[in-house]
């Protein structure tokens, strides 16, 4: 047992004790008294084992009243042990609640901050292509939905550019498909790094890409648009020939939706390698 409990324990039992004491000193001191100024011709000896009817009755009310304060007051120091320890036994199980708490608190933390990790993984595979690192068809077509809104409102002169590897398809056949996939990863990241901070760049097909842009003027698309061609025809992609592209153009018109801007944009490129491949057609 602690000291401190042994300690409060004997505490309690030496006051209920302590109200007999002083009921027997209480005895003690009447008898004095008696003998000293109210009954000078009685000895002390006599007062205390030999007193009168009223003596002992006063003397006998106030042992008891002295023993039932030292009772009470022992019962009192008891309760407040006893509310004291329970207090205590509260305190520990609060205290291993919190721990407990802030443990499963960090672990919860823990697994939402996986479960984050996890969705954005998530969310850029299901809107990146693999190969290439940009975006992919899904992201496009959510992308292009998104920017016909907002142009709708706000004017900001959106425009879409719609390109595609010349003689892809020889590339393969002569160099292999290995070759083909560096051929794609590095268009996709020469116009990545080439393009516009505002612009959205996407593959959209094998061999097929789009860059989301704004224009002030069909003038301005189509600089835009023959730069790029530019860019991809001055680079050495080091497969041992030169790597051309075909672009179609097309600016957001009064009552366009997706679908329209899509299909003019893609008919522009049609026409674009109809017209012997390596060159823009803006419509």
């Amino acid at each position: 047992m602690p000291l401190k409990r042994l300690s409060r324990r004997l505490d309690s039992r030496m006051v209920a004790l302590g109200g007999v004491g002083m009921a027997v000193a209480a005895w003690f001191i009447d008898a004095a008294v008696d003998s000293a100024f109210f009954d000078p011709e009685s000895d002390f000896w006599q007062s205390l084992l030999q007193p009168n009817g009223h003596e002992i009755w006063m003397r006998s009310f106030l042992g008891v009243a002295l023993i039932g304060l030292g009772a009470i007051a022992a019962m009192l120091l008891k309760l407040h042990e006893s509310a004291e320890q329970e207090l205590s036994y509260n305190r520990a199980l609060l205290e291993k609640f919190a721990k407990d708490l802030e443990v499963q608190n960090a672990a919860l933390l823990r697994e939402i901050g996986q479960r984050k990790e996890a969705e954005l993984k998530l969310s850029k595979l299901a809107t990146t292509d693999p190969l290439t690192g940009i975006y992919n068809r899904r992201k496009f077509d959510e992308t292009l939905q998104d920017e016909i809104k907002r142009e709708a409102r706000y004017k900001r002169g959106l425009a879409l550019i719609i390109l595609d590897i010349d003689h892809f398809k020889k590339i393969n056949d002569n160099y292999g498909h290995d070759v083909g996939d560096q051929v794609l990863i590095r268009l996709a990241d020469l116009i990545k790094r080439h393009a516009r901070e505002a612009d959205s760049f996407f593959r959209i097909g094998g061999e097929e890409f789009a860059l989301i842009s704004y224009t002030h003027n069909s003038e301005d698309l189509h600089d835009t648009a023959e730069r790029l061609r530019i860019l991809v025809e001055g680079f050495d992609f080091e497969i041992g020939q030169r790597v051309t592209v075909s672009l179609g153009a097309s600016r957001f018109l009064p009552g366009d939706n997706f679908g329209s801007l899509y299909k003019r944009t893609d008919e522009a490129l049609y026409r674009a390698k109809g017209a012997g491949r390596n060159r823009v057609i803006l419509l």
